[in-house]
């Protein structure tokens, strides 16, 4: 009580102190003996306010501006003094994120901090990853055991974590709780908040004179520069291949020595590259953060809306040196300089047959399996995925579950419901960079495209005639097995 009586009568001489001094500066301050100058004193002033306060504030007295009896004296304890009491509900602002603790000022916290920095003393025994808590480790098992306890109400697909099974819900509901405070555009996750964010160009940032690429610093364009130049210095010691920046050479220096430092902690891949990781984390949540300007169409990737939006645009800034002709992908180009040079670097294994692309050498190679261990029944045709014979086994029960909303037409796989539904709708999403033609179907696009490469792989195992696309074949085959026995009757074989 004595204490609590002593620490209001320093506060209310402080107070007072504090209304004299306001009110006449000058006078107060002349009081003092003129070989002290006018600074000097209104320092001297500060110190003393300061150091009143402070004793006060050593009593632990909790402030009250209802202590004081005149209003001036409340206005300096709650407004004027630097060293404002807090209110009884914000007396502990600094929150501990892993125990959720609160503490009255930053050096406590930091200190009880301490307590949690244990040694990581929980072990997973498959992968030898190690965590501070229990639990961490028991989510961590999922990713080895495949277990997916979370299921989504929507569409049945399952989850490892809860947190992934919320950013898929938000897939369905449509929820978008993170604004954009710069265009006002909502989005569903803050991560794709964060990334859109970056879109946005300040006056502070540095543009790529040549592609209009922008940068945050001066020294990220010079970087960026180089890859114009076709400078490339740095050179891998292992393969001898170069690069025009140093952090692109110790990005490729990872392959050689199997480094992947980027890990998932939802499925357990490992990457050797952040921005893989990031890229590859989007297909478990479902983000798509790039966003079409023409379109709203939507993008997991930037390099993909950048495509994209050449296909609005109509931009083609890749050409072929020996034609002239221009493509709005550099890998399409590579694959059309193949018709200049005939270089066909995909090679088949089985058989040794080149294609120019990959993606008719996979095609290709289905004709080689062997293997097909999956029988349906009914017909007798094989298959080598379960998936693909369950889906055939639909064509014999007449089953058709789905159907189109717009013309009644009724299918057997939705994969093909959704293809027809692009009629409707006039969509062609997939084009031929060549003749500028659209389609509705990737499979169309890439039988298409075969004519301009001149590729036919499809090849009639009696005449050899090979043709661009497998019904071809099919119908081929038919008269050509026919002749082919009439022709060993005649021989006699």
């Amino acid at each position: 009580m004595r204490k609590t009586q002593q620490t209001s009568s320093v506060l209310r001489l402080l107070a007072d102190v504090q209304q004299n001094y306001s009110g006449n500066e000058k006078d107060y301050l002349l009081e003092f003996s003129d070989s002290v100058d006018l600074d000097q004193r209104r320092q001297y002033i500060d110190n003393f306010l300061d150091s009143l306060y402070k004793e006060a504030l050593s009593s632990s007295l909790e402030l009250n501006p209802a202590l004081f009896t005149t209003v001036a004296q409340q206005t300096y304890v709650t407004s004027n003094c630097k060293y404002t009491p807090v209110q009884s509900s914000e007396r502990k602002p600094h929150k501990c994120k892993t125990c959720q603790e609160s503490f009255s000022e930053l050096s406590l916290l930091q200190e009880h901090k301490k307590t949690h920095q244990t040694e990581k003393q929980f072990s997973c025994t498959t992968c030898n990853k190690k965590f501070t808590h229990s639990h961490q480790l028991e989510l961590h098992k999922r990713i080895h055991s495949g277990e997916q306890p979370f299921l989504c109400s929507f569409c049945g697909k399952k989850f490892t974590f809860r947190s992934t099974l919320k950013c898929h819900e938000r897939t369905h509901t449509g929820e978008k709780p993170y604004n954009c405070d710069i265009c006002g555009i909502n989005f569903s996750q803050p991560s794709i908040l964060s990334t859109h964010k970056r879109t946005h160009a300040s006056e502070t940032e540095y543009k790529c004179k040549v592609c209009a690429k922008n940068f945050s610093s001066k020294s990220s364009l010079q970087s960026h520069a180089v890859t114009h130049t076709g400078v490339k210095r740095f050179q891998c010691d292992t393969c001898d291949k170069k690069f025009g920046i140093l952090c692109n050479l110790k990005r490729h220096m990872r392959t050689h020595k199997g480094e992947k430092p980027f890990h998932c902690e939802i499925c357990g891949k490992n990457f050797t590259q952040s921005n893989s990781l990031q890229e590859h984390k989007r297909r478990h949540t479902g983000e798509k953060p790039f966003l079409c300007n023409y379109c709203t169409k939507c993008f997991a990737r930037k390099r993909d809306l950048i495509q994209h939006e050449r296909t609005h645009t109509g931009e083609k800034p890749y050409s072929c040196g020996t034609c002239g002709k221009s493509f709005s992908q550099v890998t399409l180009l590579k694959t059309h300089e193949r018709v200049h040079s005939g270089v066909k670097p995909f090679n088949c294994d089985l058989c040794g047959k080149s294609f120019t692309q990959q993606s008719n050498l996979r095609v290709h190679k289905i004709s080689h399996l062997e293997k097909k261990q999956y029988h349906c029944d009914t017909c007798g045709k094989d298959f080598s995925q379960s998936s693909s014979l369950q889906q055939h086994k639909i064509r014999h029960n007449g089953r058709q579950p789905f159907q189109c909303d717009i013309c009644g037409k009724k299918f057997n796989v939705r994969g093909n419901l959704q293809r027809h539904s692009r009629i409707h709708r006039g969509e062609k999403p997939f084009h031929c960079d060549i003749c500028n033609k659209n389609f509705s179907q990737s499979n169309s696009l890439r039988e298409h495209q075969r004519r301009h490469y001149r590729e036919k792989p499809f090849s009639c195992d009696l005449c050899q005639q090979q043709f661009f696309v497998k019904s071809a074949l099919t119908a081929h085959q038919k008269s050509c097995s026919n002749k082919h026995v009439i022709l060993c009757l005649i021989v006699g074989n």
